[in-house]
């Protein structure tokens, strides 16, 4: 998947609550990779807040048509 690929998507927890919308993406051009995902995040209903922005970590994402966010694997194993 090309990382352009990833702008626009709807990013939900991995209880499928909706988050945002990808906005941007944290790249580090020395490794040539996608760090994370900066999400548009937005409220209960959909609507956009006041410019409220959320960075992901790329290892949480789980991508497809949607992305999901699943952090608990990671974190039980992160000491």
């Amino acid at each position: 998947m090309y990382a352009s690929n990833l702008l626009g998507k709807k990013v939900y927890t991995h209880n499928g609550i909706f988050i945002g919308v990808v906005s941007d993406l944290k790249v580090n051009l020395e490794k040539r990779r996608v760090n994370g995902i900066v999400v548009d995040v937005k409220n209960k209903s959909g609507k956009k807040q006041a410019t409220k922005y959320l960075v992901i970590p790329y290892k949480w994402l789980r991508c497809g048509d949607i992305i999901i966010v699943d952090y608990t694997k990671q974190n039980s194993t992160e000491k």
